[in-house]
């Protein structure tokens, strides 16, 4: 399949930029073919990004481009971004935006709330630039839903952090239950993550 450019991306959203912004205003079947739309331009510039578009009805719009933090993508996120036409009603952001604390994750039948979950920063000693975190629950993880919790973690920290933060700051998770001496093992308060990752890189 041959690829196209950027630019050529930019000048068929500018062309169709109306129907995406009256989204909310078409039936489901219309919304799901110009979805399907979107995300095919986009594959024809780079396979590896994705979208989502949100925002009021009648109020500028945001088309967030994301790689769903995929590194190997994260040049073609900005790059795309970088040559965005200035677009009347919508504003066009490179990677998902951190977005507080104010939610929990549902994935399978796994729910997850970042009030209740702690954070144990992990040393790798081959690399001591690199960090990694051990997420602690309150609940018991049966062995049959490990893969499950890591996933849903991946997605608490992609919303707290910003996909961009999550995939570049971190480099190893995992997931377990949170030790009864927990605070003798040196875990902290999920909350305070991006300020432990700050310190951590400065």
């Amino acid at each position: 399949m041959e690829m196209i450019s950027a630019n050529d991306f930019w000048d068929w959203f500018s062309a169709n930029s109306n129907k995406y912004y009256f989204l909310n205003d078409t039936d489901d079947e219309t919304k799901e073919e110009l979805m399907d739309s979107l995300l095919e331009k986009l594959h024809d510039y780079s396979t590896g990004l994705y979208f989502l578009v949100g925002g009021s009805p009648n109020e500028q719009q945001e088309l967030i481009i994301t790689a769903e933090g995929n590194l190997a993508y994260f040049d073609d996120v900005t790059n795309l971004v970088n040559v965005a036409p200035k677009l009347e009603h919508w504003n066009v952001i490179a990677f998902v935006p951190a977005q507080g604390f104010e939610f929990k994750t549902q994935y399978k039948t796994v729910e997850l709330d970042p009030y209740k979950l702690w954070f144990l920063p992990l040393k790798n000693n081959e690399d001591a630039e690199k960090l990694g975190i051990r997420i602690g629950v309150s609940q018991v993880i049966p062995d049959a839903e490990q893969a499950d919790f890591l996933t849903a973690a991946y997605i608490v920290l992609d919303t707290i952090l910003g996909e961009q933060k999550a995939a570049e700051d971190i480099d190893y998770l995992d997931i377990q239950q949170l030790p009864a001496n927990f605070d003798e093992l040196g875990y902290h308060e999920l909350t305070s993550l991006a300020a432990y990752i700050d310190w951590f890189k400065s």
